[in-house]
C-alpha cells in the first residue's frame, strides 16, 4: 500500500531576504501598503546594479508601471522599466526606493523584479523573479502575530455601516475552510458555498474604523493555523486586490517543548482495525480527546490511553485532537490517521483496460489509474452506493481495479477516492450529470458514469467509408447548437443534407465531448471519452456519423487536449496537488481559466492514445482537428504534445486526418511529425484585411497565396479559411466597415472565391455560404437559415456550391501550379493549373470599378463559374471583364472530372 503523510498547512511569513549567489536581495517594509515607500537593497554588493522591474505580474508577464511610479533616470525596456540602484556604499549595500504605489490610474498589487549586475549577470530568485506584494491594508489585526490563545482585534479601516467580515481558516491551495461554530461571533452566518462565514461588523467609530474580535482559536473542535479575511458592504468588496487578507496563527508554546503530545498514532499512518491512542504529558493536567471535531473522552490518570474501535467510523482521513489547559493557556496537539478498507495491494494488474469494460459473460472490469491514493471504492446502483462493498484492489503500477458481475442493462457508478471525493470514471463512455431535480449541472460529485452490460451493437448502415483524399477535402466547420437551434445530434441529421447539397466533403462539428453544465462551445471538455449528453445518446452520435458517411462526407472531430475543465474527474482526482497529479501541472500564463494538461507525463500520453483510438474505432470518425496546439507545444517526432497526438492517432488509423490549430503556423510541426496540415491564420488575416480595407497589398497577397513562401512543403499542409468560430463574420465586418449591401455581398463572395481557389485545403464556417452576419458569441448563436431565401443569401449559396464543385472536381485546383499578375494596383489575376486544364480568377479589392482584358487559352471551352454559367467557346481567347468594387470572376476550362 502507498502511504502518504498528510501534514497540516502552515502559512509561513514572507521571506524578504533571498540569496542564490554572493549578493542578497531584501526589502522593507516586509509587507508594504500602497502608501509605503519601499526600499530594495542588495547586500555584499561589489558592483553597480540595475533593477529590471514591472508590476502586477501574471505568471512571467509583467505590466508596465504607470509614469507616476517611475523614478527619474529610468528607461523603459518593453513592458519593464530599468532603474539603477545607488551604490555600492562602504558597507557593500546597493539600494533603491520605489513607491508609494497609490495612484488611481493603476492599482498595484505587486512589484516584480530581477537585478542585473554590471558584469551582465542576472539575479532572478532562482528563475522565479522577485515579488513584493502590495497590500491595501484595509484590514489589520492586533496582535500582529497572534497565537491560538489570543483574542484578535480585527480593525477594518474606511468602514461604513452595514459591513460584513467574510472569513475562513486553514486555506489549502487557496480554498478556505469554514471555522468551527465554537469560533463564530454573534450574528455570524455560513456562506452559500459552505467555505466561509459572514460576521456583521460593528458600526465604525469616529475615525471610520470598525473593530470585530475573533478567537481565541483554542477549541479542540478545530485547530486553526491560518486566518483569511475579506470585507464587504453588500456587493462592494475589498479583497486586497484578489489576494484576501491572511494571518498565520501560531501555537502558544513557541519553540519549547509542548506540555503533552500524542505519541500514538503517528501522523499520517494507516489502520484497518482497532487503534490505541497514547498521550505523553509532562504536567498532571486532564487531556480531552476530540475526534473529527467532537469531544470523545477526558483522560486524567495514567496511563493516558484510549482504545478507539475504528469499525464505527467511515473509511477515510480522520483528525484526532488532544486539548489541555485553561481558557487562556490551552495547548492543542493533533494527528491525522487513515482508516481504510481491507483490499489486496502490491499485486500486478490484470490485463484489463482502464475504465469499465463488460465482457460477454456479464463480468465487468473496472480500473482507475490513481497512484498515491490511500484507497478507492467502487460505488454504484449495483451495491447501494456502499463503499464498504466495493473496495478496489491496488496494483504496483498505481491502478485500482475490481471485477464485478452485473445484470444485463445500464448501470451507474462512481469511484469514491480516499473516502471523501466522489467522481465519475475519467474513462467514462457515457455520463449522467444531473442534480437532484434532473437538471444538467457542473458539480463534479454529481457526475455518474454509465456502463451497459450486454448492449446491442450499433448497426452501421454505411459501407466501409472511403475517405476523400486530402486534395479533395472541403471542410465545413459548425456548432451543433447553432445549426440545430439547440436540437442536438438527431436534429443535425436533416442539415447534413444541406451540407451534402453544398458539396463539402468533410464536416467538422465543434467539440461534442461531455462538458460541465448544459451550454458550452465545447472547448472545456470534462470527459474525453463520452459524447455530450445534452446533444443526445451515443447511438444518436453514431447515426449522425453514419449518415454523413452515406452522403460521402468525412467527419473530423474537434479535439481539445491543451486543457480541461476544472470540474472534470481527471482534474478533481488530484486538484491542485500538482506534485502528485500525473495529468496536470501548475500553469500561470493565459489558459482561458482552465487547468493545463501535463503533456510530457507517460500517463497522460497513454490517456491520449487510448482516447484517440477509441473515437477512431468505436465511432468511426475520420480524423481530428487539435485545438490550440501552439499552447500545447511539441517536441521531436513523437516525444510529447501535438507530435504525440498525431503519432498516436496514426498508430490506430494510418489514414486518419491530423490537423493542428497552430497559430501562428509552424511548418516544422508538419514537416517533422505525423501532423498532416494546420490552420493558416495568416491567410485568413491578410485576405480579410485586404477585402475589409479595400486595399490590395501585392507583396502580402503573393506571400499568403504561395505555401512555399510560408515554409510549407506542399499546399495540402495548410487549411485556408476566411471564417471560423474564432473571429467575427466576414459579412458583419464588411457592414461595420461601411460598405453597402451590394458591395458587402460582392466582397463576401470574393472571400469564398479566394478560400476555395487558393492552394491548400479550404474550410468554410457554417453560415458563411449564405452571408450570416451575427456577432461572435462564445455560446449558442443560432444560424438564420431564412437568409437563404433572400436574393443575397441565394446568390452566395449558389456561388459557394459552384466553387466547391469546381474545387473537388477540377484537377487545376488539386495541384500546386499558381501564376499571379496584377493588371492594376487593386486588381489581381491568378491562374491555377495550365493550358487546357486551368482555372483563372480575377478579384478587384479596390473601391473603383476595373475593366480587365483576360486571355484564355483557345483550345478549350471555358465556363464563367459565378452567377449564371456562361460558356466561352474555343477560339474566343480575349475576354473583357468588368469588375465592380470587391467583385470576383472565375473562369474554368472545361476539364472537370
Amino acid at each position: 500500500m502507498i502511504c502518504i503523510k498528510h501534514i497540516l498547512p502552515i502559512l509561513a511569513w514572507l521571506l524578504t531576504e533571498v540569496g542564490s549567489s554572493a549578493e542578497f536581495v531584501a526589502w522593507t517594509p516586509a509587507t508594504p501598503s500602497r502608501d509605503d515607500r519601499i526600499e530594495i537593497t542588495s547586500s555584499n554588493c561589489t558592483q553597480a546594479a540595475t533593477l529590471h522591474w514591472g508590476v502586477n505580474a501574471r505568471g512571467k508577464e509583467w505590466q508596465s508601471p504607470a509614469a507616476e511610479y517611475i523614478p527619474a533616470g529610468s528607461s523603459r525596456d518593453g513592458a519593464a522599466v530599468r532603474t539603477g540602484l545607488a551604490g555600492p556604499d562602504s558597507n557593500g549595500l546597493c539600494r533603491l526606493q520605489l513607491g508609494p504605489f497609490n495612484q488611481s490610474n493603476q492599482p498595484v498589487r505587486s512589484v516584480d523584479f530581477v537585478v542585473q549586475w554590471a558584469d551582465q549577470r542576472w539575479e532572478n530568485n532562482g528563475g522565479r523573479d522577485y515579488r513584493i506584494d502590495i497590500s491595501n491594508q484595509r484590514i489589520v489585526v492586533k496582535p500582529a502575530t497572534p497565537n491560538l490563545n489570543n483574542r484578535i482585534a480585527v480593525s477594518v479601516r474606511s468602514s461604513q455601516p452595514g459591513g460584513h467580515l467574510r472569513w475562513g481558516v486553514n486555506a489549502v491551495d487557496g480554498q478556505w475552510m469554514p471555522p468551527a461554530r465554537d469560533y463564530w461571533p454573534k450574528g455570524t452566518e455560513a456562506t452559500d458555498d459552505g467555505l466561509a462565514v459572514d460576521s456583521p461588523l460593528p458600526a465604525p467609530d469616529s475615525n471610520g474604523v470598525s473593530v470585530i474580535f475573533l478567537g481565541p482559536f483554542n477549541s479542540g473542535a478545530q485547530i486553526v493555523t491560518s486566518l483569511h479575511m475579506a470585507v464587504h458592504w453588500g456587493k462592494d468588496w475589498d479583497t486586497d486586490l484578489g489576494r484576501n487578507y491572511s494571518v498565520p496563527i501560531q501555537s502558544d508554546h513557541g519553540t519549547g517543548e509542548p506540555p503533552f503530545r500524542i505519541v500514538c498514532p503517528l501522523d499520517g499512518t494507516t489502520f484497518k482495525g482497532s487503534l490505541a491512542v497514547v498521550i505523553e504529558r509532562k504536567k498532571p493536567e486532564p487531556v480531552t480527546l476530540w475526534l473529527d471535531g467532537r469531544p470523545m473522552v477526558s483522560l486524567v490518570w495514567k496511563p493516558l490511553e484510549w482504545m478507539l474501535e475504528l469499525q464505527t467510523l467511515p473509511f477515510g482521513l480522520h483528525h484526532l485532537t488532544a486539548q489541555s489547559g485553561s481558557n487562556t493557556q490551552v495547548t492543542l496537539d493533533r494527528v491525522s490517521f487513515w482508516y481504510v478498507p481491507r483490499f489486496d495491494n502490491d499485486t500486478a494488474r490484470p490485463d484489463i483496460p482502464l475504465g469499465a469494460t463488460p465482457d460477454t459473460n456479464g463480468v465487468t472490469s473496472f480500473a482507475l489509474y490513481a497512484p498515491g491514493k490511500h484507497f478507492v471504492s467502487l460505488i454504484g446502483d449495483f451495491n447501494d452506493w456502499s463503499p464498504r462493498r466495493g473496495a478496489m484492489n491496488c496494483s504496483t503500477d498505481g491502478v485500482w481495479w475490481l471485477y464485478r458481475s452485473l445484470d444485463p442493462g445500464k448501470h451507474t457508478y462512481q469511484y469514491l477516492i480516499d473516502g471523501k471525493i466522489r467522481l465519475a470514471d475519467p474513462y467514462s463512455k457515457d455520463v449522467e450529470w444531473k442534480d437532484d431535480s434532473g437538471r444538467e449541472t457542473q458539480h463534479p460529485e454529481m457526475a455518474k458514469s454509465v456502463v451497459e452490460v450486454n448492449a446491442m451493437p450499433f448497426g452501421w448502415s454505411s459501407k466501409p467509408f472511403r475517405r476523400p483524399s486530402p486534395d479533395r477535402l472541403v471542410i465545413y466547420e459548425f456548432s451543433i447548437d447553432d445549426v440545430t437551434h439547440g436540437g442536438g445530434f438527431s436534429n443535425t441529421l436533416p442539415w447534413l443534407s444541406h451540407m451534402h447539397n453544398l458539396g463539402v466533403t468533410a464536416v467538422e462539428p465543434m467539440p461534442f465531448q461531455e462538458f460541465a453544465g448544459s451550454l458550452s462551445w465545447g472547448y472545456n471538455p470534462s470527459f474525453h471519452f463520452a459524447p455530450e449528453s445534452t446533444h443526445g445518446s451515443r447511438n444518436d452520435l453514431k447515426r449522425l456519423i453514419d449518415s454523413a458517411h452515406r452522403q460521402g462526407m468525412a467527419v473530423i472531430m474537434d479535439m481539445v487536449l491543451n486543457h480541461m475543465d476544472a470540474q472534470s474527474s481527471l482534474y478533481q482526482l488530484y486538484g491542485k496537488d500538482y506534485a502528485a497529479s500525473p495529468y496536470f501541472y501548475p500553469f500561470e500564463g493565459e489558459n482561458w481559466g482552465f487547468p493545463d494538461l501535463e503533456q510530457e507525463h507517460p500517463a497522460f500520453k497513454q490517456y491520449v492514445a487510448d482516447m484517440l483510438q477509441f473515437w477512431l474505432r468505436e465511432y468511426r470518425v475520420d480524423g481530428f482537428r487539435y485545438d490550440a496546439t501552439r499552447w500545447v507545444g511539441w517536441q521531436g517526432y513523437n516525444d510529447w504534445g501535438a507530435g504525440w497526438f498525431a503519432y498516436a492517432a496514426k498508430q490506430a488509423d494510418s489514414n486518419a486526418y491530423q490537423i493542428a490549430e497552430h497559430l501562428p503556423s509552424d511548418p516544422d510541426l508538419l514537416n517533422q511529425t505525423e501532423m498532416d496540415a494546420g490552420w493558416d491564420a495568416e491567410f485568413r488575416w491578410r485576405i480579410r484585411d485586404m477585402l475589409r480595407n479595400a486595399d490590395l497589398n501585392t507583396n502580402e497577397f503573393v506571400r499568403v497565396m504561395t505555401p512555399a513562401r510560408l515554409g510549407y512543403s506542399n499546399a495540402l499542409q495548410r487549411v485556408v479559411y476566411t471564417e471560423s468560430h474564432d473571429e467575427e463574420r466576414v459579412m458583419k465586418e464588411l457592414h461595420e466597415a461601411g460598405f453597402g449591401g451590394q458591395e458587402s455581398l460582392l466582397r463576401a463572395e470574393s472571400a469564398l472565391v479566394l478560400t476555395l481557389t487558393a492552394p491548400g485545403i479550404p474550410m468554410l464556417y457554417a453560415g458563411q455560404e449564405f452571408g450570416e452576419s451575427t456577432p461572435k458569441i462564445v455560446g449558442q448563436n443560432f444560424l438564420h437559415w431564412e437568409k437563404m431565401k433572400d436574393p443575397a443569401g441565394r446568390r452566395l449559396f449558389q456561388s459557394a456550391q459552384n466553387l466547391i464543385r469546381l474545387r473537388t472536381t477540377h484537377p487545376a485546383l488539386r495541384g500546386e501550379d499558381l501564376a499571379i499578375s496584377f493588371p492594376t494596383s487593386q486588381t489581381v489575376v491568378y491562374t491555377r493549373g495550365h493550358g487546357a486544364e486551368s482555372v483563372i480568377v480575377a478579384v478587384n479589392f479596390g473601391r473603383e470599378e476595373d475593366e480587365l482584358f483576360l486571355t484564355l487559352p483557345n483550345n478549350s471551352t471555358w465556363i464563367q463559374v459565378l452567377g449564371k454559367d456562361v460558356a466561352i467557346e474555343p477560339g474566343h481567347s480575349a475576354v473583357t471583364v468588368n469588375l465592380k468594387p470587391g467583385q470576383s470572376a472565375v473562369f474554368s476550362s472545361h476539364a472537370s472530372e
